[in-house]
């Protein structure tokens, strides 16, 4: 019996938190960020992208992934953020730059 992978669902990304503080608001490049969301954990692991740049993912969950914000956000006022599983990705969320 030949038994098909079923798809990851969607990821989805819910809020972006400072790792350290816990508080909402705007990132900045070099920034520990957590990003609460569903569907975030996947075989081979989750990526995270900002406006497009692959992010370092340092810990990961079924709801949670640690990442550093890279340094390419600098001189940016806002960027988008996706959470992907594969070649799935989550729906871009937006958030503001300092």
């Amino acid at each position: 019996m030949v038994v098909a992978a079923r798809p990851h669902a969607a990821p989805e990304v819910s809020s972006i938190l400072n790792a350290a503080s816990s508080e909402v608001g705007a990132i900045s490049a070099g920034e520990l960020v957590r990003i609460s969301g569903a569907n975030l954990a996947c075989p081979g692991g989750p990526s995270v992208l900002i406006d497009g740049e692959a992010a370092a993912v340092l810990s990961t969950g079924r709801s949670e992934i640690g990442a550093v914000v890279p340094d390419s956000v600098a001189q940016k006022s806002r960027v988008d953020i996706r959470a992907g599983c594969g070649k799935v990705l989550s729906r871009p969320f937006s958030v503001p730059v300092s």
